[in-house]
């Protein structure tokens, strides 16, 4: 990526390591989000057990994610270790970094619309939107959310701001997930059919006036399918349940009765 961090990484923080040379003992490494910062991982932190050769872990020129142990400003000296960095850690960080090789993407075709070089962009706005959101994908992610006044704020001009939110929009979709359950719904009386059909009407009432993305479909008497699409699995299950609370309530009060019966 085009823009390098400034400083240092924090105490705990995952960073992401292109090996520069390796000694018996020591691995040398160039920190590659930093400007112009080293560090180094000792024997003792590249794996668990005894090891018999270094260069079985790792490669010249190869990257790798390190947890970073003690950092010395004044020194300069930034102690890293391998096999601190946790599996789940470095999923994060490789989702972290294809969050911001994504952004950078956008601004990419920014700067072609506007003939100039990324570099330009950077500096007409980047630097500034990864110094207030601290990345360029929280930025984007809150113009999703907010619109282009999110841009404007910080300076940047409107017909940009404007040209750069249509951009986000297009290339960075927030990710939908969908949960489905299947329920059944009866009603004894001679109205049932009516009963039920005006539970299901309230039901997506309900949900278009909190505008859920829920849909119900009909299967074979007395079952139906139920699904909802938000951006994360747990605010689709929360979605879900509201709107099959007013389902099945509004259904209770009218003499029937429902519920789920497959998750």
């Amino acid at each position: 990526m085009f823009y390098k961090k400034k400083g240092f990484p924090s105490d705990g923080e995952i960073v992401v390591c292109i090996v520069k040379k390796i000694l018996p003992t020591t691995v040398f490494v160039i920190l590659d989000e930093f400007q112009n910062k080293e560090g180094i991982v000792h024997i003792s932190e590249i794996s668990p057990g005894r090891i018999r050769s270094i260069r079985d872990y790792v490669k010249e020129n190869k990257k790798i994610l390190c947890k970073v142990l003690r950092v010395n400003p004044e020194r300069g000296s930034i102690d890293l270790s391998l096999r601190r960095a946790t599996k789940s850690s470095q999923i994060a960080k490789n989702q972290e970094i294809k969050n911001e090789q994504k952004a950078e993407k956008v601004l990419e075709v920014l700067a072609h619309q506007l003939k100039k070089s990324l570099e330009d962009v950077y500096k007409l706005f980047g630097f500034k939107v990864v110094e207030e959101f601290g990345s360029l994908f929280n930025c984007f992610e809150e113009v999703l959310l907010e619109g282009d006044q999110v841009l404007t704020k910080i300076g940047v001009d409107k017909a940009t701001a404007k040209t750069l939110t249509e951009l986000i929009a297009i290339r960075m979709k927030p990710p939908e997930v969908k949960v489905a359950q299947k329920i059944v719904l009866k009603c004894k009386s001679p109205t049932g059919i009516e009963v039920i059909k005006s539970a299901i009407n309230k039901a997506l009432a309900f949900a278009k006036t909190k505008k859920y993305d829920f849909t119900i479909g009909y299967v074979g008497a007395p079952k139906y399918d139920v699904s909802l699409k938000a951006g994360d699995f747990k605010t689709a299950e929360k979605e879900l349940g509201e709107v099959l609370d007013t389902l099945i309530s509004t259904l209770k009060k009218d003499g029937g009765e429902g519920e789920v019966v497959q998750k």
